[in-house]
């Protein structure tokens, strides 16, 4: 059997982040103020299960803006940010949500793989 593990907060109006969530500002300003409610909140050193595979790593947005290749790639650094944490993020599936649609490279290059969905 198989355990999934995923630390999320949300407020009460939907949002789990901040305003101004962008690369150089991740969780956007005062993000932490998400969590708060959870008291004195310490993320993991390291993970709990150094080598267990990642299966799954995604976004989702609701915006006007179609996602394109940028949201790959920053996907694409997360997934190389948790191998360096620890975790096998070799075989992970990348997946973005939108409401507005793909631009059309990320629909391309998502013809030519299989680790990622949309």
């Amino acid at each position: 059997m198989s355990a999934s593990v995923l630390y999320m907060s949300m407020s009460l109006d939907g949002y789990i982040a901040g305003p101004n969530d962008e690369p150089g500002n991740p969780g956007g300003d005062r993000f932490i103020r998400l969590h708060e409610w959870y008291g004195e909140f310490t993320p993991p050193s390291g993970p709990r299960t150094p080598g267990v595979p990642i299966a799954f790593i995604g976004e989702a947005k609701y915006r006007d803006r179609r996602p394109g290749l940028a949201e790959l790639r920053r996907l694409e650094h997360v997934a190389s940010l948790l191998t360096a944490a620890g975790h096998d993020s070799s075989t992970a599936t990348l997946g973005l949500f939108s409401g507005a649609g793909f631009t059309e490279d990320l629909v391309t290059e998502a013809t030519r793989t299989d680790s990622l969905v949309g």
